[in-house]
């Protein structure tokens, strides 16, 4: 999250909450585990195509802000703590 809200797009592991968090190839680039010669691609890939560098930095940057603000994530944390109330 940190670095799609500096507008720096992410290549990761399908792994955990991953899937959760990025759509492949929209706000973030997604390999699968031990898998280093597609993740080595990818980051070439992303090196390499300018327009795909911004447009995944792009729409990393907006997913954070849209969807894990301090007033959503906050409201997440209230809502929780009243279904347990």
């Amino acid at each position: 999250l940190e670095a799609m809200a500096a507008k720096r797009p992410v290549v990761s592991t399908n792994v955990s909450g991953v899937p959760y968090l990025l759509q492949d190839g929209i706000n973030g680039l997604m390999v699968n585990p031990r898998d280093p010669e597609a993740l080595s691609n990818q980051i070439e890939r992303l090196l390499t195509d300018n327009k795909l560098y911004h447009e995944i930095a792009e729409n990393g940057y907006h997913t954070v802000f849209q969807k894990y603000s301090w007033d959503k994530v906050t409201d997440m944390i209230i809502d929780q703590y009243k279904s347990v109330l």
